[in-house]
């Protein structure tokens, strides 16, 4: 929470949002529930912010990456605002009960010769285009595991489930796709 100079306290917070549910958008004012943003005014009631995104264009494509948003309320001494982000995130993407991390992977392809040069699991991360992200829109490496480690490092053909994970304290969430 900001408070601005004695006066309006505008709530919002950092939050995902399904690239199809950013296409459907059709006004910066929807982007309000997603970022749970509210203001307090400075008599005590509530109003609804004002939205501003110099990346709505962006947003409402679906392109996937993390835009700030501005909420505010009011003018001159008055006036709150706040700054957060919100994460534009492929369908699929897995989040824990909090919300606060998502979790993407997707079925990938990788041919024999690129199997074999596999050093470690996480070699594997970029075929099938897993990545962990924050609330905040930092990107953290998951966790890789499969019980077919040996089959796909010796490139032997076929399909491998890959499960990956990510946990921060007792949230967790994992997705297993193919490989």
């Amino acid at each position: 929470t900001m408070t601005a100079d004695k006066k309006h306290v505008i709530n919002a917070e950092d939050a995902f949002i399904y690239e199809t549910q950013a296409k459907a958008l059709t006004h910066q004012d929807q982007l309000i529930p997603y970022n749970t943003a509210s203001v307090t005014t400075n008599t005590g009631g509530t109003a609804a912010p004002v939205v501003t995104t110099g990346s709505w264009a962006n947003i409402v494509a679906g392109v996937h990456g993390s835009y700030d948003i501005t909420y505010s309320y009011g003018t001159g001494i008055t006036q709150g605002s706040k700054t957060v982000i919100l994460t534009v995130v492929p369908d699929g993407t897995v989040f824990p009960p909090s919300k606060d991390f998502a979790l993407y992977a997707e079925n990938g392809l990788i041919n024999v010769d690129q199997a074999k040069a596999l050093t470690s699991q996480t070699d594997m991360i970029p075929y099938n285009s897993a990545s962990v992200i924050l609330k905040n829109g930092t990107h953290v490496q998951p966790n890789v595991t499969t019980t077919s480690w040996v089959a796909i490092n010796a490139g032997m053909e076929g399909t491998y489930p890959v499960t990956y994970s990510y946990g921060r304290g007792s949230d967790y969430v994992s997705k297993t796709v193919d490989l």
